[in-house]
């Protein structure tokens, strides 16, 4: 007992083994949270890509479906009696007796539109300038 009493006691470890292992346990806590992060993100994105994958899937779907729906419309059209063939509504309409209607004139034969001028030029007197507009 008189040994034990005369050795010097530790009572506190070395600080420095303290903040070497508390910095070592933050280091690796981020480690994690930046992990998780990562992860997650992946999950999402695989999600996301999940997603848009079913929605294209479904819309080839429905893009076939209309397909079909309009071949077969086409079909019934040219097997239906008294149709020859193909039938165009002008088609129709002079058959019945009735005249054809007048065809439009194409985009390009329109008159170009005069370009806009600001009041000014229509009646001689400056514009005064708007409220907060810089002139």
């Amino acid at each position: 007992l008189a040994v034990a009493e005369d050795e010097p006691v530790d009572d506190e470890p070395d600080t420095e083994v303290r903040d070497a292992a508390a910095e070592s346990v933050a280091a690796a806590r981020a480690e994690e949270v930046e992990a998780r992060l990562t992860l997650r993100t992946a999950e999402e994105r695989a999600r996301a890509i999940a997603g848009r994958a079913e929605s294209l899937r479904r819309q080839a779907a429905s893009e076939r479906q209309a397909r079909a729906r309009a071949a077969a419309a086409r079909e019934a059209r040219e097997r239906a009696p008294g149709s020859p063939g193909r039938s165009s509504r002008r088609g129709r309409a002079r058959a019945s007796g009735s005249p054809s209607p007048s065809p439009r004139p194409p985009p390009s034969a329109t008159p170009p539109r005069p370009p806009v001028t600001p009041a000014s030029a229509h009646s001689g007197r400056p514009v005064p300038p708007r409220a907060g507009c810089p002139r």
